[in-house]
């Protein structure tokens, strides 16, 4: 975004003096920061103006005709509803966005101002009447095109403008000048046009464009030079060559055209920019610079022909109807679902947010909902309810047409991307454009895709290759490619910066001690060879060779390097991989494949973390910090999960022992539908939900809603009446079925106006009716892309309109009266529009009329108008009346509503008032159809609209209300005859004339008006309220009216006529149209004219009129109702509108309102349903069934189960309920963010009972499963069976995930696009499901939360992975050159290196653990091989380690061993800090073991938290977590893990020590409330509150469990960011990106942001509303709003602080933890783990890698072995052994010259080393000092027997007689044994006390897994045989252990069959162990 503008610079006040503030301001943003020239920007200006015209919506307020019919809906505005309102699109009240075309056309206006003001030629922009006009006389008058040159100036459509347009059109001028300036030249470069095959098809068009042209002249060429011009800009923009004789033809041409630039411009432009690849835009720039070259328009005119720009939307349609229509309806479905899937990730999906607003036309209507829109009718062969079978051609047409719009605005909607993509690259952070880059590249990827199914429908069907539609194919490309290509920048770029994030602390510790390094040395006076090491090191090459690389690389950027430079810059680029400095160049280099690849044995055989590459190691930190963001969650959901359900589980009752019995309370089996992918039919489908109001409604819902596939796919097929029936009845049934029992997007009142048109023939004939028109409509409308573009059809669509209104009115155009069908028709359709009309309401776009009021202002004033001047009132009238519509107020109508109520209630005093005036209300009703429909925006009636035969019609019923109005009864109680005739008696009474009779008729009459009329009072009331009505409105002509008798009064000789004498004018306006109403006047003119008399015969009434100067009745004329306007007389009655600025002060008022193009039509918030999820809808956004209060017609989806539960009185089903619900709460809490396809809703996790549930499982008898599917003995028999084949939930048993096992809906769309592995959705059968509720739902949660990371992780991810897979990218091999760029170019252009171990590394990572890929090669898919495989290792491990309690002891004191020697180096822990660890490993072991914390129902204690959050033991707190509440002791037990206990105890404390040991090395700062700083050990840094670990007050919060956002408000400084968070000051800017700039612009957003919430907040108008019901939809919608402004602020104003020094703490814990006892964790093995052979190999040795590393490690050569990087510790290393061995040969070599420059690594390797040596020695001597072990001494095991003597057990005797047991002699030797087996343990590494054996023993697959295993259960088979042949070999010959089946003479069966269960008597015979350990040990290392 630009900064504000220096106010103060001249520039800046001229152009605010020239345009206003509002322009500048708006220019300064649009060119990003210029401030322009004055007149660029007002010409700019009056370019938006020519494009912006008034809607083409009408709007309509039915006329109050004195005291008729009164229509105030304010749906009744119109009678011309928008094309959006019929579409029923619902657009946001924002302010409208400045959209992509008018920018296009702002662009183009520039371009044409430069080239007209270069070339001296004229342009103008013109209407398309006037484009009519101007050609009219030509050859080819206009028809359509967008732009011409003729009569040498060049004519643009308003609205229309394009830089080609522009472009093209000047080109004429340009080339035409040539062939009059330079014949020869123009024909020389005709002629080599035409030598080509681009020349010969281009020539060919020409004439097909201008076919009346029948030989070759010069407009020909011209048209063919300027065409093959355009054609090369379009071959460049689509990365299409052009043929190497047309390239050269364009370059001729583009040189000609410079020479005659060149002769006016000479050197003040840039003419020799201009060639075949100049652009549109650089032709601009490059003529803005210099003069004019004025073009002899004389010469260049040709008057009779006109040059156009045509455009080819029919072409195209034309193209796409010669193909085979199968193949278009396949193109035409493929589209429409595409779209339809974009749209709803658009609306779903917030990383879309930013794309809604782009993809929009001139009209703010989406670019995807009107191709969606318009593919919608053709999208399949569905007919309307009474359509007969389609003729095939109008079906091909309408198809190709739809077809040819989806492409032509997928064409504008990809270059909309690619726009947007660009300026995302500009503007935005290269993370924010990468994650943009993700998601976009979803949608090219499938707009890809569909293009190449059109390409290859195209290519099938022999489309040529010059078709139009190839044309739009091959633009469509182009954007796709331009776009993909930033997309692949994008990612480029973003995963540099990505990966230095993470890398930035290694990198920071690298530089620091490297940096401290060399400042020593240098200090010291160090040799620079000492130095060269160091810089070898750190940088990976010699200090001068570095200076060298940092030189090339800055000469790079700034010149072109020389051969030699760029292979000297390309071997030192490949020297930098090897040092462990990180910089963003190192990382892009290496990701582009510049500086060499990853190693082959660090990539597959260590974990990831362990990599050094940066980009690999990066990547598996990236994945690790984000899941341990992820634990940290889970970790606090589970404790309020725990903490909350606690007291409610006690008082239900709970019994964790009862396993699962929590869950049959508490859940029902729900049937749901599932199509069975083999037969694809609907099976029933049980599954355990939790109880709900509802039951088995999904299963039907997906009965219906799969018969309206079935029977639309079946009449697609068949095409038969037959099928359509079917198909509608069944479409009839699953609304009827929705109506009945579901909740929908409005409320049933609202659908019950619909049956109105499909209720039965008429209703369906109605819809087609009016089906088929908008389907017309649409048609004309549906390539308009602007305002213009609809004006120029306005013509039609008014028809249209008028059509809409005939087809509702009572009569046909004629005015005769419908009859039979079309009167029923015409009926129906009025129902529906009245019915529909209380549900709809408008509602003003907020903001859009201001702007467009505002934008015309500074239109104004760039043109040079002055507010006040004649002209410019005269515009802003204009403007005015084109943009409002006249409105009364609904006081007027009030007030004469009441007087009309007044005079009504006299009136009814009189005989039949009441009818009389019904039948003048139908009358005017008639009136008041005839004229719907063709009122214009002043509310005239268009008169000149109407048919002779209505304006009959409405004369003739005009002339029946005065009939009525004569048989009315009078004041005086007499008719209107009644009272002539007695007037006529009294004049003869006066007269004496009267005769008897006709006194005898006057007094009749006398006596019928005394007894019928009214009194005095009535009569003079009734004569006031008529006075006051009168006086409430006036009547006037219409502007028609008047221009119609103009016309006529024109064609007559006026001179000497009363109407000349009295009026003195031969015109009239409203006003004095009333002179021809009287009779002397029109008697005249009659007789003059017998057009004037026809005329007015035929548009007027006679009537009579008292006259009050002649006491007369006299005759006067009335213009009929379609002439006159209605108006009230008081101003102060007509609505008016206040236009205020943007601080809410008023700056005009508008006499009138906005047109309701300003308004959008919606569904009054009364009608729409509420969507509450559980209420309303599910979670996966489905609409839920209705309750019997809700509407539902009955109970049968009602959950009586739950009813009950919920109503309970008992305190314990209470209880129960409470759990229920809040189980419930946090399910659903728990799915929030993930897709809908991954959620559950109410649904139970589904994963397999285990162990203790199992079991209960199988003991149940066939009685208690009755009615069950499976019994317990089929639920084990079934296990037996899934050993042998694939099952659903094979990822839990470590094989590859397979998202085809899961068990999801189906039949929506998603909104996220994600495969990532998910738990709990397997299709397993509900009778082995686990009932383990509590467990299951947070091992679902994790499952989930670990999704959603991934997911978010994704454009991350994705963008690392595309980089390095890129073809650009591959492995530059620097020692093969590509041969033919170095000879023929010079160009040093490196081939690629045949294998990338980068790349394979990159993709195993993703596909483990992005895609749940876990096992790879030989038996990756074999069930059978992985389950044997596990099964043996499992095998193998109860045998060697249940209840074998000396090797769990080993294996602890073998940590501890390590730890020690880690200690001794003081790296990351020291022997003190160790010690404490101890204690305090020893604390934390006892809570858990003694203190009840092991089966706690809550959250655990602070230190069991703070082991959780850490998880130093990895994989323990994943395997064990949720199980916490159900846990038992039974549990455990059955589940064999007490086998392992004390092993599990020991190894745990072990670990826990070193963890506490660094926890208390490690020091922070905490802030106390005086500002003092306090030092303590980061294990002191927390505390737990309400059952939740977190980090103290005034640490850093980087040292916390969860990242910190900060939202910036005022006031905020880096210092006082700093002080609140406690970092320090000189790390704020680094930690946060934070400045002084950063804050303000921050704030800057926030204030957006917040006006734009407070703007939408207060449009809802919360405190007007009453109705409790709406109130809660208006507060629905305000959190919608907080919620969408929450999400913009979080992105635009917020700070993340993330929590780095406790993830990096975390991490290096863990790998020192590796360090000292192998990598186990899942997260930490290296890829060849994934093989099956592997596992084989590596099992039980899968801590010798890490350990051999430790002290092994190295990058480099051997010979010259240099440090490696660890990400996953965040540090360097090197193996202690290598470093110590290398200080001892440079001892050597320097004479100990080279101590004086030791590092602090050398030091700590070389105690490390000398430690672990002392520690054996020690070992050994303490073997024999305190033990006597004498390894020479023959008698030493004797001796050891006697020392212990022997143990009674229940299955052992002392049958060898040897002296008492002694347990002092016991525990001596057990001791001793453990001393043998860790000094053997730890002595393996150094080849000084182990030799080379131990390493290569780890290629004996056999040793480990095998042994105890299958050649175990081979031996034990050999003893059955022996024993049953009575082989003596199957026997002891002497004893061999202290268990009775160990003596001589028993069985050897006993004993090998008792050792697979890990008894060997080793643990009660210590002597026996050290005799064993001797013998095996001398021969391991034999």
């Amino acid at each position: 975004m630009a900064s504000c503008p220096n106010i103060n610079l001249a520039e800046w006040k001229a152009l605010e003096s020239a345009v206003g503030k509002f322009e500048a301001y708006k220019d300064y943003m649009e060119t990003n920061g210029e401030i322009r020239d004055s007149q660029v920007v007002i010409d700019k200006i009056q370019l938006r103006d020519a494009a912006r015209v008034e809607d083409t919506a009408r709007v309509q307020d039915v006329t109050r005709e004195e005291d008729m019919i009164r229509e105030d809906d304010p749906n009744q505005f119109s009678s011309q509803p928008s094309i959006a309102e019929l579409a029923n699109k619902t657009i946001n009240d924002t302010l409208q966005p400045l959209s992509l075309d008018s920018l296009k056309r702002t662009r183009a206006g520039e371009l044409a101002d430069k080239m007209s003001r270069a070339l001296g030629v004229d342009y103008s922009y013109v209407t398309p009447e006037q484009a009519k006009d101007i050609t009219k006389n030509a050859q080819n008058p206009w028809s359509g095109q967008p732009a011409f040159f003729f009569g040498g100036r060049v004519y643009l459509l308003e609205g229309r403008l394009s830089t080609e347009n522009v472009f093209h059109e000047f080109s004429h001028p340009v080339v035409r000048h040539l062939s009059k300036e330079n014949t020869e030249v123009f024909n020389k470069l005709y002629n080599e046009v035409m030598a080509t095959d681009q020349g010969i098809d281009i020539l060919a068009q020409v004439k097909r464009e201008y076919p009346f042209l029948t030989e070759v002249n010069d407009f020909v060429k011209e048209e063919v030079i300027v065409k093959a011009l355009t054609e090369s800009g379009k071959n460049k923009i689509n990365k299409i060559k052009n043929k190497s004789g047309f390239a050269k033809a364009i370059a001729n041409i583009m040189y000609a055209i410079r020479q005659a630039m060149r002769k006016v411009f000479g050197k003040e432009i840039s003419i020799s920019k201009l060639n075949e690849n100049t652009t549109v835009d650089q032709l601009a720039d490059i003529l803005s610079e210099g003069g004019t070259m004025i073009v002899n328009t004389q010469l260049v005119s040709q008057e009779d022909i006109v040059a156009y720009n045509r455009e080819n939307f029919e072409a195209i349609s034309e193209s796409l109807d010669t193909m085979n229509q199968k193949d278009l309806q396949d193109l035409t479905n493929t589209f429409y679902d595409t779209i339809s899937r974009h749209l709803n990730a658009l609306y779903n999906n917030g990383n879309y947010n930013e794309l809604i607003d782009i993809l929009k036309d001139d009209y703010l209507r989406g670019d995807l909902q009107e191709m969606k829109s318009n593919l919608g009718k053709y999208q399949t062969n569905i007919k309307r309810a009474t359509e007969s079978f389609l003729e095939d051609v109008a079906e091909t047409k309408g198809r190709s047409q739809a077809m040819t719009e989806t492409l032509l605005r997928l064409d504008s909607v990809l270059g909309k991307m690619y726009e947007h993509m660009q300026d995302i690259q500009k503007e935005r952070s290269t993370q924010e454009g990468m994650n943009k880059a993700y998601y976009y590249n979803a949608f090219i990827k499938h707009y890809d895709g569909l293009i190449e199914q059109l390409d290859k429908s195209m290519r099938t069907n022999r489309v040529p290759n010059d078709s139009p539609i190839r044309q739009v194919v091959s633009s469509i490309k182009g954007n796709l490619d331009n776009t993909k290509d930033i997309i692949k920048e994008l990612q480029a770029d973003g995963s540099r910066d990505a990966l230095f994030d993470q890398l930035e602390p290694l990198q920071r510790s690298v530089s620091t001690r490297y940096e401290e390094i060399l400042s020593n040395l240098r200090k010291k006076n160090a040799p620079q060879e000492r130095i060269d090491k160091v810089y070898k090191e750190y940088h990976g090459m010699t200090e001068a060779e570095y200076k060298r690389f940092k030189d090339l690389v800055a000469d790079k950027k700034e010149k072109t390097l020389s051969t030699n430079e760029t292979q000297e810059l390309a071997r030192l680029t490949q020297l930098s991989r090897e040092g462990l400095s990180i910089s963003k160049e190192k990382i892009e280099a290496l990701l582009k494949g510049e500086a060499g690849d990853a190693n082959w044995f660090n990539s597959y055989l260590e974990g990831y973390l362990y990599n050094n590459d940066p980009v690999v190691g990066g990547l598996a930190l990236y994945t690790k910090n984000k899941l341990t963001e992820v634990m940290v969650k889970a970790q606090a959901k589970y404790n309020a999960f725990a903490e909350e359900l606690a007291e409610p589980l006690k008082a239900a009752g709970f019994n964790p022992s009862a396993l699962g019995r929590l869950g049959e309370r508490t859940t029902f089996e729900d049937t749901i539908a599932y199509v069975n992918p083999k037969t694809g039919l609907i099976e029933e489908k049980k599954v355990h939900t939790f109880l709900n109001q509802f039951k088995n409604y999904r299963y039907d819902a997906k009965v219906f809603r799969q018969a309206v596939e079935d029977t639309h796919e079946e009449y697609q097929r068949n095409n038969t009446e037959e099928t359509y029936n079917a198909f509608v009845k069944a479409v009839e049934a699953q609304k009827k079925f929705l109506r009945d029992y579901f909740h929908q997007e409005y409320t049933d009142e609202f659908y019950e106006k619909d049956e109105l048109l499909s209720q039965d023939e008429i209703g369906k004939k109605a819809a087609y009716m009016r089906g088929e028109l908008f389907d017309r409509m649409r048609m004309l409308t549906q390539s308009n892309k602007s305002q213009l573009d609809d004006i120029s059809k306005q013509d039609e669509i008014d028809l249209l309109w008028r059509e809409y209104a005939q087809m509702h009115s009572r009569t046909y155009e004629n005015g005769m009266e419908k009859t039979g069908e079309d009167a029923l028709i015409a009926e129906r359709l009025r129902e529906f529009r009245e019915a529909s009309r209380d549900f709809y309401e408008w509602k003003i776009r907020k903001g859009v009329f201001e702007n467009q009021y505002f934008n015309f202002l500074q239109e104004l004033k760039s043109k040079g108008l002055k507010e006040g001047d004649r002209e410019w009132d005269a515009a802003i009238a204009n403007w005015k009346k084109s943009n409002t519509r006249v409105a009364i107020k609904d006081d007027y109508y009030t007030q004469r509503d009441s007087i009309l109520n007044d005079i009504d209630e006299i009136l009814s005093k009189l005989p039949s008032s009441e009818k009389q005036e019904l039948d003048q209300s139908a009358v005017w009703q008639e009136i008041l159809e005839l004229t719907a429909g063709i009122k214009d925006q002043d509310n005239q009636v268009n008169g000149t609209e109407m048919s002779e035969g209505s304006i009959a019609k409405v004369k003739l019923l005009q002339e029946k209300l005065e009939k009525i109005r004569e048989n009315t009864y009078q004041r005086s109680g007499l008719t209107k005859k009644e009272e002539g005739i007695r007037n006529f008696l009294y004049g003869k009474l006066k007269d004496k004339t009267a005769t008897a009779e006709e006194k005898k008729q006057l007094n009749v009459l006398n006596n019928k008006a005394k007894n019928l009329g009214l009194g005095t009072t009535d009569i003079a009331r009734l004569n006031k309220l008529y006075q006051e009505l009168a006086a409430m409105s006036s009547k006037e002509a219409t502007s028609y009216y008047v221009d119609q008798a103009n016309a006529i009064l024109g064609n007559i000789d006026l001179s000497g006529t009363k109407f000349m004498k009295d009026y003195k004018s031969s015109n009239i306006d409203k006003t004095s149209a009333n002179w021809l109403l009287n009779n002397e006047v029109v008697q005249e003119l009659k007789a003059l004219s017998p057009e004037f008399k026809e005329w007015h015969e035929r548009n007027h009434l006679p009537k009579e009129k008292y006259n009050s100067d002649t006491k007369q009745m006299e005759p006067v004329f009335e213009r009929l109702y379609v002439w006159n306007v209605t108006k009230p007389s008081d101003p102060s009655m007509m609505e008016s509108y206040d236009i205020k600025n943007e601080l809410g002060e008023v700056v005009d008022t508008v006499q009138g309102v906005p047109n309701l193009k300003f308004y959008t039509r919606e569904v009054k918030s009364e009608y729409k349903t509420r969507s509450i999820v559980g209420v309303t809808k599910d979670n996966q956004g489905q609409w839920l069934p209705k309750t019997l209060e809700q509407g539902a017609v009955d109970g049968k989806y009602i959950n009586e189960r739950y009813n009950e539960l919920k109503n309970s009185t008992d305190p314990e089903q209470q209880a129960l309920f409470r759990v229920l619900e809040i189980m419930k709460k946090y399910h659903l809490q728990n799915q929030e963010g993930l897709s809908y396809s991954n959620r559950l809703g109410y649904d139970v996790p589904r994963y397999r009972k285990e162990s203790l549930e199992l079991l209960r499982t199988v003991a149940k008898s066939p009685t208690a499963s009755a009615g069950k599917k499976l019994t317990g003995l089929t639920v084990l028999m079934k296990r037996v069976k899934d050993f042998f084949v694939t099952t659903q939930d094979q990822a839990e048993d470590g094989m590859s995930y397979n998202s085809d096992f899961n068990l999801v809906r189906a039949d929506m769309f998603d909104n996220e696009m994600t495969d990532i592995p998910i738990s709990g959705l397997y299709d397993i059968d509900p009778d082995d499901v686990t009932m383990d509720v509590t467990t299951s739902l947070n091992r679902y949660m994790l499952s989930g939360e670990r999704q959603k990371q991934l997911v978010e992780m994704s454009p991350v991810v994705r963008a690392i992975q595309n980089t390095v897979n890129h073809e650009d990218n591959a492995i530059d091999d620097i020692n093969r050159v590509h041969k033919q760029n170095f000879v023929a170019r010079n160009i040093t252009k490196y081939l690629p290196k045949k294998d990338n171990v980068r790349k394979a590394a990159v993709n195993n990572w993703v596909e483990k653990h992005f895609e749940g890929e876990t096992q790879k090669g030989f038996g990756a898919d074999q069930a059978f091989l992985n389950n044997f495989a596990n099964l043996m290792f499992k095998r193998a491990s109860f045998s060697f380690f249940a209840l074998n309690i000396p090797s769990a002891i080993k294996n602890s004191l073998g940590m501890k061993f390590q730890e020690m020697i880690e200690a001794s180096g003081g790296r990351y822990v020291d022997h003190v800090s160790l010690q404490k660890g101890n204690a305090w490993s020893y604390k934390a072991m006892g809570e858990l073991s003694f203190t009840g914390q092991l089966y706690t129902r809550k959250a655990k204690s602070h230190d069991l938290q703070l082991i959780e959050v850490f998880d130093p033991v990895q994989d323990r707190f994943q395997d064990q977590f949720g199980e916490g509440i159900s846990r038992t002791l039974s549990k455990d037990a059955a589940g064999m893990s007490w086998l392992y206990s004390f092993r599990k105890w020991v190894e745990i404390q072990a670990t826990l020590q070193l963890f506490g040991g660094m926890m208390y090395k490690k020091e922070i700062m905490q802030t106390m409330p005086d500002g003092s700083k306090k030092p303590m050990a980061y294990i002191k840094a927390f505390e737990t509150i309400d059952g939740q670990i977190q980090l103290k007050k005034g640490i850093d919060v980087r040292y916390g469990l969860k990242s910190v956002n900060h939202v910036v408000k005022e006031g905020d400084t880096v210092e006082s960011i700093a002080a609140q968070y406690n970092i320090p000051i000189d790390e704020v800017e680094q930690v946060t990106g934070l400045s002084s700039e950063t804050i303000a612009s921050s704030l800057e957003a926030a204030e957006d942001i917040e006006f734009d919430r407070q703007y939408d907040i207060d449009d809802v108008d919360l405190e007007s509303i009453e109705d409790p019901d709406l109130k809660t939809k208006a507060l629905d919608q305000i959190a919608a709003i907080n919620n969408k402004y929450d999400k913009l602020l979080d992105s635009r104003s917020t700070i993340k602080i993330d929590n780095t020094e406790f993830k990096f703490m975390k991490n290096r814990i863990q790998q020192v933890n590796n360090n000292m006892g192998g990598a186990y964790a899942k997260f930490d093995q290296p890829e060849a783990q994934r093989y099956l052979a592997f596992r084989w190999i590596s099992y039980l040795r899968r801590y010798f890698t890490a350990m051999a590393v430790n002290r092994w490690g190295y990058s480099g050569r051997l010979g010259d072995a240099r440090p490696r990087l660890n990400p996953g510790a965040g540090d360097f290393q090197k193996g202690f052994y290598i470093q110590f061995m290398q200080t001892i040969i440079d001892t050597v070599k320097s004479g100990g010259s080279n101590l004086q420059y030791a590092t602090k690594e050398e030091k700590q390797a070389a105690l490390k080393f000398m430690s672990e040596v002392v520690f054996l020695m020690a070992t050994t001597a303490a073997m024999g000092l305190f033990f006597g072990w004498d390894p020479e001494d023959d008698e030493r095991m004797e001796k050891l027997r006697a020392l212990s003597g022997s143990m009674d057990t229940p299955f052992s005797s002392d049958a060898d007689g040897r002296s008492e047991f002694s347990g002092m002699g016991f525990m001596e030797l057990h001791t001793l044994h453990m001393l043998m087996q860790v000094r053997a343990e730890n002595e393996q590494f150094n080849l000084l006390t182990g030799g080379i054996k131990p390493y290569t023993s780890l290629l004996d697959w056999k040793s480990v897994a095998a042994s105890p295993t299958l050649e175990a259960y081979g031996t034990i088979w050999s003893d059955l045989k022996g024993m049953y042949t009575g082989d003596e070999k199957a026997y002891y010959s002497r004893d061999i252990g202290p268990y009775d089946w160990q003596k001589k003479g028993q069985s050897k069966f006993y004993n090998h069959f008792m050792k697979t269960f890990g008894v060997t008597g080793s643990s009660i015979d210590p002597a026996l162990a050290i005799k064993n350990f001797q013998s095996f040990y001398v021969r391991s290392n034999r």
